[in-house]
């Protein structure tokens, strides 16, 4: 069966009604993560109004339902953006979309420094993710506990002209050429909407 993995962020408190339309179109279950918005503009993120709580609901769902489960969400009254990412496909089958989902996956505090070089690059917005690295026996101990660094996930969508060079900008940031400071990697989104 190919899958295709549905990412809807929207604002907190607002995913279980779409995981109930998920549902009735046949999802089996979802995953609900919690985050932040990045404020679009300066005047935003004085205001207090752009840095919002957020969810995302993740969906792995049947590649040839894909399209009626984007149907179904839009039908949710709810406002928020939608990813539908083809997870067998290669980038050619993805392209048609013009977009591209720019992941960060970066030392906890680094994604607002982050997010300022990918907007002066072209970036419109994002979503911060918290998180926490895995536990290897070279990580340092604590009273015979090991202390797991704190992450953030930074996620983009932008148009696919723009992509390379917000990556590049991000990149370039010297923390990030620091081991274990930061990794970047994107993914072709399939199709991409917006949700009202």
């Amino acid at each position: 069966m190919k899958s295709s993995t549905l990412i809807t962020i929207v604002d907190r408190g607002k995913s279980a009604r779409l995981m109930v339309r998920a549902r009735d179109k046949g999802a089996p279950g979802g995953t609900i993560l919690y985050g932040r918005g990045t404020a679009s503009s300066s005047i935003i993120s004085l205001l207090g109004l752009g840095d919002r709580r957020k969810e995302l609901l993740i969906n792995v769902v049947e590649s040839e339902k894909s399209s009626a489960f984007l149907d179904e969400m839009m039908k949710a009254g709810v406002y928020g953006v939608a990813i539908l990412i083809d997870n067998q496909a290669g980038e050619e089958e993805s392209m048609e979309c013009g977009f591209e989902l720019i992941e960060v996956i970066c030392a906890d505090g680094l994604s607002d420094d982050i997010m300022a070089a990918a907007r002066k690059a072209g970036a419109t917005g994002g979503t911060v993710l918290s998180g926490r690295g895995t536990c290897t026996e070279d990580d340092q101990k604590f009273f015979g506990a090991p202390l797991v660094p704190e992450k953030e996930i930074l996620m983009i969508v932008a148009d696919r002209s723009k992509a390379q060079a917000i990556k590049d900008a991000i990149n370039s940031l010297d923390i990030l050429k620091q081991k274990g400071m930061g990794i970047v990697f994107s993914m072709p989104v399939k199709e991409f909407r917006s949700l009202s």
